[in-house]
């Protein structure tokens, strides 16, 4: 292949999948930096296939500069916001991280708009019980909690919940993630012992998926030992702070 064949776009594309996933951010941005180049040489600087690594490329640069993220994503969107038709599920993955970038800088208003047009268009293309949809979901509970509306949040992470259950297993590494969000609602609205059996579940999953000595489990014993420590048991609380730290020095 020549230096910009599309082919060597989609294999740079893949590696720096790979390389995110390990935390290697940097080197996943140069992957994606490529591909994009690649692909306005070869497509335009409209193409679709463009705006899709302009927003994982956004993803990757969310790391380290969300400002920059947010310029990456919005160039996205505007290419595919006209392209709706033929790209529903490209233009509702952007909006989907363009609310949560929103989020993150505080513009907790305008990270409604994208959001909820992500979920609809999600939930038209791909149906109301798709992991997509749930991811959606997960991020407008997280809007939701970050504004101090509880009571909306816990419903909206309870479904992504059930739908990841569903079609994901009752013990998948992603349910983690949900029934923390649901544990720190809970411990926020003072429901301790549903927040305990949430944070406990997920450390149960955690520890059969991604292994004892992961970080993530480290930021469940941490959130464990933070309820512990609003119940007043102080003993209980050091020593699942210190399981924590133990996790994050190895």
């Amino acid at each position: 292949f020549p230096p910009v064949h599309p082919a060597i776009a989609e294999s740079l594309t893949n590696l720096s999948r790979t390389l995110y996933a390990g935390g290697q951010f940097a080197e996943a941005g140069l992957m994606l930096n490529q591909a994009v180049q690649i692909r306005e040489t070869v497509l335009g600087s409209t193409a679709p296939e463009v705006a899709v690594s302009l927003i994982h490329l956004s993803i990757v640069v969310s790391q380290r500069d969300l400002q920059d993220s947010r310029s990456l994503m919005e160039r996205a969107l505007s290419i595919l916001g006209p392209l709706e038709h033929d790209h529903p599920l490209d233009l509702a993955m952007g909006l989907n991280y363009y609310g949560n970038i929103l989020r993150r800088q505080g513009e907790f208003a305008e990270a409604r708009v994208p959001l909820e047009r992500s979920l609809s268009i999600r939930e038209r293309i791909l149906g109301a019980s798709h992991p997509h949809v749930a991811r959606t979901l997960s991020r407008m509970g997280m809007l939701e909690a970050v504004t101090g509306n509880y009571q909306s949040a816990l419903p909206l992470f309870q479904r992504a919940l059930r739908i990841n259950e569903a079609s994901l297993g009752a013990n998948h590494a992603e349910l983690a993630g949900d029934l923390n969000e649901i544990g720190s609602v809970h411990r926020a609205l003072g429901n301790l012992a549903e927040a305990k059996q949430s944070f406990e579940r997920a450390l149960r999953i955690q520890k059969s998926t991604v292994g004892p000595q992961h970080p993530f489990v480290a930021v469940t014993l941490n959130a464990l030992g933070q309820l512990a420590a609003q119940a007043n048991k102080p003993e209980e609380a050091e020593s699942l702070y210190q399981e924590a730290l133990a996790i994050q020095e190895h």
